[in-house]
């Protein structure tokens, strides 16, 4: 049994923890989950996530409750499923959801989809699924990976409601380097808002502050960044920016809107969001970083990240501890080799 010691790096470590568990078809326990959060334990997305990979591996699981700060994830094979249904009844993030799942099918010749029913697609503490599908995806596809996010109905904090249907598997990883980025070959996003919000153009304006800031710092790229209004129980707004880069990787960064707060500062802060990453020089965003983590576990091959960042650091530990593997870590130049 492998043991991993949750009290640091929040949800993640469980969310990791499981999906390698499955990939890699080891036994785990996650102890002192979120035990330093002011509410610790798992919480629903968490629980959600966790089902999931338990119908895929017909696992044995101890813990898997509201509050529990311990797990035991013993996965026994992989199952054949045409279709799997993960149920979020809070505004739970629907990105967060998905990630055992994804990483559990990173190198299964299989594919399997996994509809979400419920949950939010925007929300609070977590990437949004267009920054998955846009930015993510994309780059995951370096590594071999053939997964797709297609979201049917949004949804946004606090109410959720979403619809979204994933397809992972049916992948062959292959071990590559992303270590230079290259030039800015063009900036595209998507700045989306609920029906709610359409009168007030907050779309619209979150969209033209980034526009012209980032146009400012790089005023010779292309830009396409498309605004969108849909249908939701509740109001709600983000906006995703992300850099597509002459090496074909892509950068990205998002904001949330929040009520009482401006959609010109909504934008405002994605552009130097953006501009920060690109400033750091590397192929790949910080968020994208720490979810390349278990690709590269599977896969091998060498990576830069802009900083090592919390989740980096622990999911490199939680993935150093179950996967098999030779890790070399080169801080000064921000390079992790896996081998």
């Amino acid at each position: 049994m492998i043991e991993i010691d949750g009290s640091q790096g929040g949800g993640a470590i469980v969310r990791v923890a499981v999906g390698l568990a499955a990939a890699t078809q080891q036994p785990i326990r996650v102890t002192g989950i979120r035990e330093k959060r002011p509410d610790p334990g798992l919480k629903q997305q968490h629980l959600a996530g966790i089902h999931a990979v338990e119908q895929l591996c017909d696992a044995e699981v101890v813990g898997n409750e509201r509050g529990s700060t311990r797990l035991t994830f013993v996965p026994n094979h992989l199952r054949t499923f045409d279709r799997i249904t993960i149920d979020i009844a809070t505004a739970g993030s629907v990105g967060l959801a998905l990630q055992p799942m994804k990483i559990a099918m990173l190198d299964w010749e299989r594919s399997v989809k996994t509809v979400v029913d419920g949950g939010a697609t925007v929300g609070k503490w977590a990437p949004p699924v267009p920054y998955l599908e846009q930015v993510a995806l994309p780059v995951m596809e370096r590594f071999g990976v053939q997964h797709s996010i297609d979201v049917r109905r949004h949804g946004f904090y606090p109410e959720g409601g979403a619809l979204v249907h994933a397809t992972f598997g049916g992948s062959k990883l292959d071990a590559v380097e992303l270590l230079q980025r290259g030039d800015i070959v063009a900036v595209e996003g998507v700045s989306l808002a609920s029906y709610h919000l359409k009168d007030d153009e907050v779309a619209e304006r979150q969209r033209k502050v980034a526009r012209r800031l980032v146009a400012n710092e790089y005023p010779s790229v292309d830009f396409s960044i498309d605004t969108a209004y849909v249908p939701s129980r509740s109001p709600g707004s983000c906006i995703v920016l992300w850099a597509v880069t002459e090496s074909g990787t892509r950068v990205g960064a998002d904001i949330i809107g929040e009520k009482g707060k401006r959609a010109e500062l909504v934008g405002q802060e994605a552009a130097q969001l953006l501009l920060e990453q690109l400033d750091a020089g590397a192929p790949v965003d910080e968020w994208c970083a720490d979810q390349l983590i278990p690709v590269l576990a599977l896969s091998g091959g060498r990576l830069r990240v802009p900083r090592f960042t919390s989740h980096v650091k622990h999911n490199i530990r939680v993935a150093k501890t179950i996967v098999d593997r030779e890790w070399d870590i080169d801080k000064a130049e921000g390079v992790i080799t896996v081998t």
